[in-house]
């Protein structure tokens, strides 16, 4: 999963897709590396300009949760 921070926002995202804008003004898949702008499904497809995605296992986040509440007695 991805956290996409951007706008003063967060979004969480299953899927990211890199893109540019191409010379005629469509939006092309690109490496990260030449991106400009990231799409992401949140939960429509966004493009989010100037955006920090961070990477996590969404998973260990919901484990993580689960064991705060046990700990803090809450079922």
């Amino acid at each position: 999963m991805y956290k996409i921070k951007a706008e003063g926002k967060e979004y969480y995202s299953d899927t990211l897709v890199y893109v540019k804008k191409a010379p005629n003004g469509c939006y092309v898949p690109c490496l990260a590396e030449e991106a400009e702008y990231v799409v992401g499904k949140v939960p429509e497809d966004t493009i989010f300009e100037n955006a920090e995605v961070e990477n996590f296992d969404g998973g260990s986040m919901a484990s993580d949760m689960q064991e705060a509440l046990n700990i803090m007695g809450v079922n």
